[in-house]
């Protein structure tokens, strides 16, 4: 078995050696900040609940986000827009019909234009359909 304890006798008088070096050094400054996150917004119209929100970037930065929200008594979908010399815009309905069912699916172009789909019924009973709208 070898004996370790003169290795840390050595290297103990290096580091004792080295200090002064080190002492004399400056201390580096972290690099500036980068982006970094902003105020919340709110971004729903009710105080009742929103669910299952997307959102979907172009090739310029601008956003778009989906999202369902309750009414008293039925399901809607919303959307808002972000630009990065606006910020986020008033949301909007984009619907026209009740009973909105499932979660609304969204895709942007590289050059902004967006389209959102989504199954609703149109009056609560009949069978599913599917809807679309866009932005351009």
């Amino acid at each position: 078995m070898r004996n370790l304890g003169g290795w840390r006798s050595i290297a103990r008088l290096a580091l004792v050696a080295l200090l002064p070096v080190f002492v004399g050094c400056q201390s580096v400054e972290a690099p500036p900040e980068g982006p970094q996150w902003g105020t919340p917004k709110l971004m729903e119209n009710r105080p009742a609940d929103a669910i299952r929100p997307q959102i979907a970037i172009d090739a310029m930065g601008n956003a778009i986000a989906v999202w369902l929200e309750r009414g008293s008594s039925q399901w809607s979908v919303h959307t808002a827009r972000y630009t990065s010399t606006e910020g986020w815009g008033p949301s909007e309905r984009i619907d026209q019909a009740t009973y909105v069912i499932q979660t609304p699916d969204l895709a942007v172009s590289a050059s902004g234009k967006a389209a959102a789909v989504w199954g609703q019924r149109s009056d609560g009973r009949s069978g599913q359909r599917i809807w679309a709208n866009q932005y351009e």
